[in-house]
């Protein structure tokens, strides 16, 4: 069964926005859809499974929306699309952190792609700031590699 999250931009918490990033906060049941998905995986035993409050999808980084605080802060999104989760946990390999995580992806890919690129445009920033990036929920990473337990 999958889940289908509308109407997520209520999750976007204030300090979030504050912050400058853009990411999506999951609601109780589409975490717990993430869970069960992830119980399904062995890991090894110095994996770190990530608290819910850790839990998110990022849109765009922080590093990218910097010079835009201001007006993030103040904008109205255009209107959300919805966040389908795949059923399946992937391994997923950060070269630039050299940390192993373990993902459940964002099948809707497009979708939050053309979101991410309306909302760059809307602040005039790169409208296509990281083309390659693939939308997922970080559930585990591994102990004691560079980055910690934050994605």
């Amino acid at each position: 069964m999958k889940l289908i999250l509308e109407n997520w931009r209520q999750y976007l918490t204030e300090e979030v926005k504050f912050r400058g990033i853009l990411m999506i906060k999951p609601t109780p049941e589409l975490i717990s859809q993430a869970k069960q998905t992830m119980s399904k995986v062995d890991l090894p035993p110095e994996a770190v499974v990530l608290k819910d409050a850790a839990l998110h999808i990022t849109l765009v980084h922080q590093s990218l929306l910097k010079p835009y605080k201001k007006q993030l802060k103040n904008m109205s999104f255009p209107p959300e699309p919805k966040v389908i989760l795949a059923n399946d946990v992937k391994p997923y390999f950060n070269e630039a952190q050299g940390r192993k995580s373990w993902v459940v992806e964002v099948e809707n890919q497009d979708d939050l792609r053309d979101y991410t690129r309306k909302v760059m445009e809307m602040i005039g920033g790169d409208p296509n700031p990281d083309p390659s990036r693939t939308y997922h929920m970080t559930m585990a990473n591994l102990v004691g590699e560079a980055g910690g337990t934050q994605t």
